[in-house]
């Protein structure tokens, strides 16, 4: 099977993005290696002359599959050089392209680019064979009009994690690696200092815990060094103003550390199913830091989500789903 991936969201050597697409097209290669899979990495200076070569390709050497990842502006642009021709379309929305919300305190700006790459997502419904969202509750998101003309193209494939890379380490030895105390560490994660997830009101959370708790931030860190910020940790804080369906959620449930959300995406899925995790107020600080109080002690409950959630978050169960849909008709 030969298959095309169209993106705007692609690490490299110069550019330090999301790497979701890049380990799906890596974990795709090697459970499938027959399969023959190319990356069109797509920008406003090529984009034209790219899609324009990628027809051709499609066209001559046989493509099957087109898969875009992200709507927005370049997978609506994709989708014209791609009518008329044999090949099954694809398309997953991730968060961000389809609910548009920028956060509160996002510039005018950056909110209008949202709410136009948004409005594109819209259109973008329309015109892929099939729909791929990350999670249920980002379906909510899809305008009412479109629903009857786009259901029966709808699928949810949640994200997936490296089980080969999230293992589970000790928390002394992952502290001694990372040079930590011996405090209760409270994991944040924001690796682009967006303001959407919250920082200030996370810290505020952890410091009314006492002198027993920090928060430890997660910030532009190696891929491979990330594990050992999980397992040093005694749970997980997101405090978002808006989410997908983050996968730090699930790097958290493949090393078993316990989740402390607010409701925002669709994290309350999985934690509902957790015993040691729990969901705290959105934005009143002093509710929020009584909930977390009143549940501390969960925080020590031993429980495998690593092998309880496997089939759902795995590469090795996720991609074989994928290959299922690429060959369906």
């Amino acid at each position: 099977m030969k298959i095309v991936i169209i993106t705007n969201v692609y690490p490299s050597e110069t550019v330090n993005t999301t790497p979701i697409v890049k380990n799906m097209v890596e974990h795709y290669r090697k459970e499938f290696p027959m399969d023959d899979i190319e990356v069109v990495v797509v920008s406003f200076k090529n984009i034209v002359n790219n899609l324009w070569s990628t027809r051709k390709k499609i066209i001559n050497d046989n493509v099957e599959i087109v898969h875009a990842h992200f709507g927005g502006w370049h997978s609506f642009l994709a989708s014209l050089f791609f009518v008329g021709l044999k090949c099954k379309t694809v398309i997953t929305y991730h968060g961000t392209d389809i609910h548009g919300n920028a956060g509160k305190k996002a510039t005018l700006k950056r909110k209008y680019f949202v709410k136009i790459n948004t409005l594109f997502s819209y259109l973008t419904l329309l015109m892929y064979d099939e729909l791929h969202f990350i999670s249920n509750e980002l379906k909510t998101h899809i305008p009412i009009l479109l629903i009857k003309y786009i259901k029966n193209k709808i699928t949810i494939i949640s994200l997936s994690v490296d089980y080969d890379i999230f293992k589970l380490k000790s928390t002394e030895e992952s502290k001694r690696y990372l040079k930590l105390g011996d405090k209760n560490f409270i994991l944040f994660i924001n690796n682009n200092n967006s303001e959407i997830k919250r920082e200030a009101y996370a810290r505020k959370l952890v410091d009314n815990l006492g002198i027993d708790y920090e928060i430890l931030k997660l910030h532009n860190v190696e891929y491979n060094l990330i594990p050992y910020y999980f397992n040093a940790s005694c749970a997980i804080i997101i405090t978002s103003e808006s989410e997908g369906s983050p996968n730090i959620v699930r790097e958290a449930l493949a090393t078993n550390l316990p989740i402390i959300s607010v409701d925002v995406g669709d994290i309350k899925e999985y934690v509902s199913k957790c015993k040691n995790s729990f969901i705290i107020n959105k934005y009143d600080i002093d509710v929020a830091t009584k909930e977390i109080l009143s549940n501390l002690k969960l925080l020590s409950n031993k429980e495998n989500t690593r092998d309880f959630f496997e089939q759902k978050i795995s590469y090795e169960y996720n991609i074989k789903k994928i290959k299922r849909l690429y060959t369906k008709t």
